[in-house]
């Protein structure tokens, strides 16, 4: 009859120890995998608005060509094959280059850089051809 009131009831403290150890383990590594999301996260939408930047820079180069002639004037155009012009803008750079001219026409490689805080940076590039006939 004694027996039967040494019964253990609940949980020694090694079990307790061992499930709290468990736990912080568990957890630790879920706040990991949370706060590397949400850096890539941070990541993803600075690129997302660099990309933008530079697809409206490009955007804005194609429907104003007297940045490039500008640049590059009529006369001088076949001189200068192989130049390029580097500008610096509020947060981003563009760097135009002629890559070859057969008159009227000039073919330029159009690159756009844009410098990003938490990332590398981002190019984005596109080419044009100008006619210098008019």
């Amino acid at each position: 009859m004694i027996s039967c009131l040494n019964q253990d009831k609940g949980f020694s403290l090694v079990e307790v120890i061992v499930s709290m150890l468990l736990l912080v383990t568990v957890g630790g590594g879920l706040a990991g995998l949370y706060f590397t999301s949400v850096k890539a996260h941070e990541v993803h939408k600075e690129r997302q608005q660099a990309l933008l930047l530079a697809e409206n820079e490009l955007e804005q180069i194609r429907g104003n060509k007297s940045i490039i002639t500008d640049l590059f004037p009529g006369h001088t155009v076949a001189s200068r094959v192989g130049n390029s012009e580097t500008h610096t803008l509020s947060g981003y750079e563009r760097r135009i280059v002629l890559e070859f001219y057969v008159e009227p026409y000039a073919l330029f490689a159009i690159t756009v850089r844009v410098e990003m805080a938490k990332s590398h940076p981002l190019n984005v590039g596109t080419k044009m051809i100008v006619d210098y006939s008019d």
